[in-house]
């Protein structure tokens, strides 16, 4: 919405009546913000979400800004409008097919918006002086040409639009590679002084010796070889950036010329003012590379050629970069393949084994394979793991051989690549959810999953069982489950007798054709790309979902996102509905391959959850804050023990225990004794016990005042972001923001 509403002002703006001022600002702005926007992309540097998402949606309007106003500034006279507005609309559609439907299919990667920075610069005005816009004043004759370039030119590579001055650009950016070139040895203050020097010395020789005779020389040319000579160099130049940036790594960061060089920079500054070698990188590699553009911006062929260079090959290589495997890009985004790996070495004591070369011994090693879509990892999968060949001896320990051939024979079973991994691990809240339906006898009863992911989720599937996935994107279906290629969970479930079927679309009205099924776990995890899928969020969806259930199903929800904190919204509708609701936020990532996940578990009675998901320990943090010690719990449901305590000359804990164990028929009381008693300390929080007494950490979810649960209607997104600028700019306002990062 905010977009397309900056797009429609940039057209209110361009056809009402504007100063002539207004054209030299934008057309100045416009490429100004166009090339922070390129560093900004090319340099990876984070200025914090919400900066960065206003300075995307400023250029864009910027750039539309410039673009619409050049449009209507050439609106022909009142007998062409009709068609002047009917070929503007014809490019509206045009541009519409492209960015929806040609795109998708020629492009991998979302190429576009790079080639709209690019078309964007193309545009670019050639400015005039204000007065001469209006056509009111005559414009005075050109004078002779100039034996050297004035000042003003030498300090701003400002550029009229009669003289082209482009000697005095290419020398300035000569001398500054040299001055580049000329700070090599400083490794000390005076080094660097004599550097300085030694630039000025080079500026002003090359300044009297050289420009002073090739200028009037260059001036003297007829005005068609100049401008042959300018169009060449319009393609010359581009292609000399966008070479030496494209190996600016290769040539730099690999050579140790550049390493002593910026090491020699760094030592350079003052001991007040640190400067990291990773901000020196960024300013040598990115920042001066896009500021070089802009003494082009005059030029628009050549500038936009410049922008080209640097950011096109860049983002290309970005998509086929190290680990990727396979692009493929659909409707609903752009999906990768990437492979990583992960080693593990030999350790004695604190210290690495060394070999004979020095070289650390390799103790395994694993590769994943991960699918990717956008910034949001939707599964991994150990597409090899390499074991050392003692691995399966060292664990030949038993006295009796039938043991150790048990052992050996587990080992040589064990797969690793029908593991779930991710947030699907078996030690997550997936895993526990699985372990629930198995202790009930209920491991063989239909299940089903809303996403598919890279299939982790088949890794549980039984023989027999069934287990169905609704996914709305044909493209993961394609990569997952119609191929073993890429990832081989969801064939492995097949192989062992699991019965898999797959419901194409959105998953809501999949669901609703669906009446005569009934699930015993239903999960839904569908997010992409850090994006909320509203609709799956809503107090009908829950509603729907639970009509999927059998009567003690459990309804699992995958909130994890790093921008919208959905616990809070997942508590109002469970509150509406009437249901119970333990939420587990697992960071544990010690496991190879987990990742931190959250995910609420939903059911109509504590008991349908079962003790380890809905544990006595979480009644208890309905009422308090799971991070409170357990004597501080105490304390609150039993006031006298404040006073038994204070005229106790006793030790504290047994204090505790006397006065609980005095409590005959209290069941609570003797719950309480006895973790004391358990765990040896009155000091536990509530949390540290939860865990340790169903080895999960599923707690009661935490309602906000000011947030409700999302309707199909309204769905207030904006009130749970955690974004601190939008958080900043709604306070404002005097808007609501209950949620604080």
């Amino acid at each position: 919405v905010g977009p397309l509403a900056l797009y429609l002002v940039t057209f209110i703006i361009a056809f009402a009546t504007t100063p002539p001022w207004f054209r030299v600002l934008i057309g100045n702005l416009a490429p100004v913000m166009i090339l922070l926007l390129v560093f900004l992309m090319l340099s990876e540097v984070k200025p914090g979400t919400g900066l960065e998402l206003l300075l995307y949606n400023l250029t864009f309007f910027a750039a539309a800004m410039m673009c619409h106003y050049e449009l209507a500034r050439d609106r022909p006279s009142p007998q062409y409008l009709t068609t002047y507005f009917l070929i503007m609309s014809f490019g509206g559609v045009l541009g519409g097919i492209f960015n929806s439907l040609i795109a998708p299919v020629v492009f991998t990667q979302s190429y576009e918006f790079p080639l709209a920075l690019v078309v964007a610069c193309f545009m670019v005005p050639k400015l005039i002086p204000p007065s001469e816009e209006g056509g009111t004043e005559k414009k005075a004759a050109p004078t002779a040409p100039p034996t050297a370039p004035p000042k003003h030119v030498l300090l701003w590579g400002w550029v009229s639009e009669d003289e082209d001055y482009w000697p005095v650009i290419g020398g300035s950016s000569a001398l500054a590679a040299l001055g580049v070139l000329a700070t090599l040895p400083a490794y000390k203050w005076f080094t660097s002084a004599l550097s300085i020097v030694l630039v000025v010395v080079v500026y002003n020789v090359a300044y009297k010796y050289l420009w002073k005779r090739l200028w009037p020389l260059y001036r003297s040319l007829p005005k068609e070889t100049r401008g042959r000579i300018n169009l060449a160099l319009d393609v010359v130049i581009p292609v000399a950036l966008g070479v030496a940036f494209w190996y600016k790594f290769d040539l730099l960061n690999n050579t140790e010329w550049y390493k002593d060089w910026a090491a020699g920079i760094l030592n350079a500054f003052p001991k007040g003012i640190a400067v990291s070698r990773n901000t020196l990188n960024i300013v040598v590699l990115y920042a001066l590379p896009v500021m070089l553009c802009f003494f082009f911006v005059d030029r628009p062929l050549r500038f936009g050629l410049c922008v080209a260079a640097i950011l096109i090959p860049t983002k290309i290589r970005e998509g086929s970069g190290a680990g990727v495997v396979h692009t493929e890009r659909s409707f609903f985004g752009i999906l990768k393949i990437e492979e990583t790996e992960n080693r593990q070495y030999l350790i004695r004591g604190d210290e690495y084994l060394l070999n004979d070369k020095g070289e650390r011994m390799l103790a395994g090693k694993y590769e994943y394979r991960r699918l990717v879509h956008g910034t949001t990892l939707h599964g991994t999968q150990v597409s090899q793991h390499d074991r050392h060949i003692l691995d399966d001896f060292q664990l030949l320990t038993a006295m009796n051989p039938w043991d150790n051939l048990a052992v050996l024979g587990a080992i040589q079973r064990f797969d690793m690549r029908q593991e779930p991994l991710t947030y699907y691990h078996r030690t997550g809240p997936v895993g526990a959810m699985f372990g629930e339906l198995t202790r009930r006898g209920k491991d063989k009863e239909h299940v089903a999953m809303v996403g598919l992911g890279t299939g982790s989720v088949s890794c549980y599937a039984q023989k027999g069982q069934k287990l169905t996935f609704y996914e709305i994107d044909p493209a993961v279906k394609k990569l997952v489950a119609d191929t073993d290629q890429y990832f081989t969970y969801v064939s492995d479930a097949r192989k062992r007798g699991a019965e898999l079927d797959f419901r194409m679309g959105d998953a809501r009205l999949k669901l609703k054709e669906d009446t005569d099924r009934k699930y015993a776990l239903l999960l839904v995890d569908a997010f992409s790309s850090d994006s909320i899928p509203v609709h799956l969020l809503t107090n009908e969806a829950v509603a729907l979902y639970m009509e999927r259930l059998q009567e003690d199903g459990i309804l699992a929800l995958h909130i994890s996102n790093k921008f919208v904190r959905l616990e809070p919204v997942v508590a109002a509708i469970a509150e509406h509905h009437g249901l119970v609701a333990r939420v587990w936020n697992d960071d544990a990532e010690k496991q190879h391959g987990k990742t931190a996940s959250s995910w609420v578990a939903l059911a109509r009675k504590p008991e349908h959850l079962g003790e380890r998901l809905c544990s006595p320990v979480s009644d208890l943090m309905v009422k308090y804050y799971h991070g409170l010690q357990l004597l501080d719990v105490i304390q609150r449901e039993y006031p006298d023990l404040r006073g038994a305590l204070e005229r106790s000359t006793g030790k504290q804990r047994e204090t505790v225990l006397n006065f609980l164990d005095k409590r005959i028929g209290d069941p609570q009381a003797l719950r309480f004794a006895t973790w004391i008693r358990k765990y040896g300390s009155e000091y536990e929080t509530l949390m540290d016990i939860l865990k340790k007494e169903t080895g999960y950490g599923f707690r009661p979810v935490d309602t906000l005042p000011g947030v409700d649960a999302w309707t199909d209607d309204y769905a207030d997104v904006m009130r749970v972001m955690m974004i601190p600028e939008l958080q900043a700019v709604r306070k404002f306002f005097g808007l609501p923001t209950p949620v604080e990062r």
